[in-house]
């Protein structure tokens, strides 16, 4: 095969390999961009959803058949499908819509795989007919383009040529070689009047031929003629997808206007559409035609189209070439037989003496068969080549003559009323007969025949017992040849003498009387037979390339018995077709139609529903690849196979035990119960698959558990505490279990080593311990270097590592918002501590604010985990190992220690500054509560007094002379408080004497006191 494609787009086609291979990169394309649409990885570009533009790009055939059909007035599934993607695209459902696309172009590829059928050969026919021709006028040869010959030219042809023309032998003879006009394996013996055609091969002699066709008048430009023909009176092929989108879908718009009448909901129309999308229709036939012809192809079957196997199943009349079908292609001797007394191999060695010189097929056939038997061939003194007779030659001084009738006619050598006796039987037989005669005397016979193959009996009888009733052999060959090779083959009719054109109407008139007729050949003669019957079948091996290309199916190996194969499964990919379409295109959707309009499911899960319809339509064409497997290792054939060994073996060891008989009988009786409740146990075993799959949605949750519901990919119902629940088995509901109490751990920086791990072979594993705050001991944990390192806001390296510790807090959320909420957690958790020791110094991240470091990360994290809706609850937050980077731990210690004793001495001068500034302090509080105490007492003092003197001037104002008295009295007590007084008594001196006497005990002159007192 070419492997030529031919792509249909609107009225333009094209036929190479190229489009092929451009269709097959681009639907693979189109899938890689949906898988990674569908896992999230590449979802958008330029922020337009890829599923959108998978969907406006890789359905543009949908878009353009679609359109293109509406406009001629025709319903195809493209409609439906285009009509499905709209509304996909009006209710945001990209990836479904994108889904129906590349369901679709799998679908036309694996129709287009399947019905790939090649014509390049065709042109190979034309090769057939030399180019030039030697064209002979009057002495005179020229060597002109085949163009220039005309009808009654002469035209010359030399041994080993290809005949230009059709014509006639005007002189000379030869062997012709038909083969590839007749497909006729022996050389047919040719002489002046016989015809010969363009394309066959001149083997020997010279030949002058008259022509009488030339061009497209030639038998060869026929069989091309024949072919094209046959091919157009095919009947076009209507796709099965759109001949049941007739009625499809129309009764999906009245369902759908229904369910947009009586609810008015957008989304249940909507539902509709997109569970009627007839994916798994189009899947239907191509998916089984495809594992058909891929279980087929492991046989060394080839079939080229899905329409060779719908026609297949339906065959009841075969039809068979002879030579290189029914037979082996390649003439042998059959018999030798003596007329005169000498043996067989003497007679044998006479004609290969004779035969050693010629180059003629007949010659080979003799002198080998001579050679296999041992026979020595004596050297020949004379040698003389008859084209189209035989040869004559002298050996040892006799003279022998070996070829046909005319031959030894023509040499006057007499054949007895026996020998011709002889002759017709073996002419009866189908023997192609070479005489021998020797020293003018009629010798014997060598019987010729091309062999049947050894596989043709067994093909027959088969085909019989797959339904096919009648077989007929066609050939070109004579008739008595034909009959008793059909005879040979157990066939029912042979038809001999055929040219091509003969063929194609006994075809054309076994069809005409109701008959479904398949051809079997090899030969070009046989290429426009293999395209008028309605299927044609060549041989891979012995086949010539026009055959093999214009043929549906092309047995590989040859092997007839793998017709009645090639018919079993075409009835069983028939059967797996019609179960496609009804139990799953129309069964499943159907019902998800019906439960979209009643709003039972949403777009989604209608959109789900018909990818289910169409896995289940490809995993039911599967069953395909296994046909015929499970026969060989049925429950009977075990059972006989394990009779047979058992009785084998106790007859041979356990001579007279009856056990055998047992076991025999045992065996028999389960084969009779097996073939009677075969259909029983089958039927039960289906019942009890089903009742498996029912239980299946029961669901245990444990105490610990909450468990979430996922219905086609989206959360069904509430979570389901404890206990036991039941929901629909998978793959409509998919049960997620979570443990929300339980927590759960977050490393970032490290990853604590499992047990079992060793970490003396992991080059990533813990370095040496260095004594920081934590001591690291080697063998526990596995460093993250791209997570721990981190920069903080002195610019300073340093190595973080952290504990997060967080439960789940909703379980919907936890498990629908993000594909792997541990991820998250530790993205968050790393993001905000990047952030806070990015604004932190490195001393205080080493010492004073861990806990406040500690406590803001936690809040930043539980407050971006809150906005992504994520169901997370951080427990707790611990820098569980923060230090240097470790490859400058050593050089850090240096400077940490210099730091260190900086500090020392910036602390002890901070102590003496400190405890002077307190003395000074207690000196200055002292000072200032002494002239506190003062200021309250002066205050207090002069406020009394203040207030005395008010009253004193109040009293004054009343009682002057009072006052005046009891003032001078009171400022005496105060004057002569505490001094030493001494009293006179006054009457003894006649008046008043005061003696004042001063603090230091001086004396106080009275008299002088009393002057100062009155100068006041």
């Amino acid at each position: 095969m070419t492997g030529i494609l031919h792509i249909t787009y609107g009225n333009f086609s094209e036929t190479r390999s190229g489009r092929w291979i451009a269709y097959v990169a681009f639907t693979a394309a189109v899938g890689l961009l949906l898988l990674l649409n569908w896992t999230g990885v590449f979802k958008t570009v330029f922020g337009i959803d890829t599923a959108i533009l998978i969907t406006l790009i890789g359905g543009y055939r949908i878009y353009y058949n679609s359109i293109s059909a509406l406009f001629e007035r025709r319903i195809i599934a493209e409609i439906a499908i285009f009509i499905a993607i709209i509304a996909a695209l009006a209710i945001g459902e990209y990836l479904a819509a994108a889904e129906a696309v590349f369901i679709m172009l799998v679908g036309e590829g694996l129709e287009e795989y399947a019905s790939r059928r090649t014509r390049s050969a065709i042109g190979k026919l034309t090769d057939l007919t030399p180019a030039r021709a030697r064209l002979k006028t009057g002495d005179q040869e020229r060597d002109v383009p085949i163009g220039e010959i005309k009808p009654s030219d002469i035209v010359i042809v030399r041994p080993g040529e290809r005949i230009p023309v059709d014509g006639e032998i005007r002189h000379g003879n030869s062997s012709i070689n038909e083969a590839p006009i007749t497909g006729e394996s022996m050389p047919a013996d040719k002489g002046p009047g016989d015809l010969v055609y363009a394309g066959s091969i001149n083997t020997a002699g010279a030949l002058e031929v008259r022509t009488t066709a030339v061009g497209s008048d030639t038998t060869v430009s026929k069989i091309i003629a024949l072919i094209e023909d046959a091919e157009h009176k095919k009947a076009p092929v209507v796709r099965l997808a759109d001949r049941y989108a007739r009625y499809f879908l129309p009764v999906l718009l009245l369902v759908a206007g229904g369910t947009w009448y009586f609810t008015g909901e957008l989304v249940r129309t909507v539902a509709v559409l997109l569970v009627a999308c007839p994916c798994a229709l189009i899947l239907a036939t191509p998916a089984a035609v495809v594992a058909a012809i891929g279980r087929l192809a492991r046989d060394g079957v080839l079939v080229k189209s899905g329409l060779a196997l719908e026609s297949m199943a339906t065959v009841d009349l075969m039809v068979f070439d002879k030579t290189g079908t029914i037979t082996e292609g390649h003439p042998v001797i059959t018999k030798v037989t003596s007329l005169n007394g000498m043996s067989e191999n003497e007679l044998l060695r006479t004609a290969a003496t004779a035969e050693q010189r010629s180059e003629h097929v007949i010659a080979h056939l003799i002198t080998r068969e001579a050679q296999i038997r041992g026979i020595a061939i004596s050297p020949v003194d004379e040698f003389k080549f008859d084209p189209g007779l035989g040869v004559e030659a002298r050996t040892g001084g006799h003279s022998v003559i070996v070829g046909n009738r005319r031959l030894l006619e023509s040499r006057s050598i007499a054949i007895s009323s026996a020998a011709d006796a002889v002759l017709s039987d073996l002419e009866t037989e189908g023997q192609s007969n070479v005489l021998i005669a020797a020293n003018g005397t009629f010798q014997g016979i060598i019987s010729i025949r091309d062999s049947i193959r050894p596989s043709t009996g067994k093909a027959i009888h088969k085909l019989r017992h797959s339904g096919i009733d009648r077989m007929v052999m066609l050939t070109g060959d004579r008739d008595h040849i034909a009959a008793s090779i059909a005879r040979q083959a157990g066939l029912d009719e042979a038809h001999s003498e055929l040219l091509p054109q003969q063929k194609v109407e006994l075809l054309e008139k076994f069809k005409r009387s109701g008959r479904r007729v398949a051809m079997v050949g090899d030969g070009i003669n046989d290429a426009p037979a293999l395209a008028a019957a309605d299927v044609g079948i060549a041989m891979g091996v012995s086949g010539t390339d026009i055959t093999i290309e214009e043929a549906d199916v092309v047995l590989m190996n040859d092997r007839l018995e793998r017709l009645p194969l090639l018919i079993d499964v075409s009835k069983a990919t028939l059967k797996v077709i019609s179960q496609n379409i009804w139990g799953f295109a129309f069964g499943v959707n159907v019902v998800s139609i019906l439960a979209a309009s009643f709003g039972i499911i949403g777009p989604a899960a209608a959109a789900a529903a018909h990818q289910v319809s169409a896995l289940l339509v490809v995993l039911n064409s599967l069953r395909l690849l296994a046909y015929g497997r499970f026969r060989e290792s049925s429950p009977v054939k075990i059972a006989a196979q394990f009779r047979h060994q058992a009785e084998h073996y106790i007859s041979h060891h356990l001579p007279g035990v009856s056990l055998a008989a047992l076991i025999g009988n045992a065996s028999h009786r389960f084969e009779h119960w097996y073939s009677h409740h075969k259909g029983e146990l089958l039927r039960r075993a289906a019942i009890g698959f089903f009742l498996l799959y029912v239980l299946s949605g029961i669901t245990m949750v444990g105490p610990d558990e909450t468990a979430v519901v996922k219905r086609f990919g989206r959360r069904a119902s509430s979570p389901l505490g404890p206990g036991l629940h039941y929901q629909l088995p998978w793959p409509v509901d998919e049960i997620l279990r979570v443990k929300p109490r339980q927590i759960q751990i977050v490393e970032i920086g490290f990853r604590t080593l499992q047990a079992g791990q060793d970490p003396a072979t992991d080059s990533a594993g813990e370095p040496a311990a260095y004594e920081w705050n934590l001591q690291h001991r080697s063998g526990r944990y596995e460093k993250k270097s791209d997570e721990s390192l981190m920069l903080t806001g002195d610019e300073n390296l340093i190595e973080v590592n952290t504990v997060i510790q967080y439960s789940i807090s909703s379980p919907e959320k936890y498990l629908f918002s993000s594909t792997d909420p541990s991820n998250l957690v530790r993205v968050a958790a790393e993001s905000g501590l990047r952030h806070l020791i990015g604004q932190s110094s490195l001393e205080s991240v080493l010492t004073t604010d861990r806990e406040k470091i500690q406590s803001l990360l936690k809040d930043q994290i539980q407050n971006n985990l809150n906005s992504y809706e994520s169901g997370v609850n951080i427990v707790a937050v611990q820098l569980q190992d923060v230090h240097p980077s470790i490859e400058v731990v050593d050089s850090f210690r240096n400077v940490s220690s210099a730091f260190e004793e900086k500090s020392k001495l910036i602390n002890e001068a901070e102590a003496y500054r400190n405890e002077q500034l307190a003395l000074a302090g207690g000196q200055a509080l002292a000072r200032l509560a002494e002239a506190a105490g003062y200021t309250a007492n002066r205050s207090n003092r002069a406020a009394g007094d203040a207030g005395r003197f008010n009253l004193a001037v109040e009293a004054f104002k009343l009682s002057p002379n009072v006052t005046e008295t009891r003032l001078y009295l009171e400022t005496i007590e105060q004057v002569l408080a505490g001094k030493k007084k001494l009293i006179i008594d006054s009457s003894k001196f006649g008046k008043r004497q005061v003696l004042f006497v001063d603090p230091q005990g001086s004396l106080i002159d009275p008299a002088r006191i009393a002057g100062q007192a009155g100068n006041q």
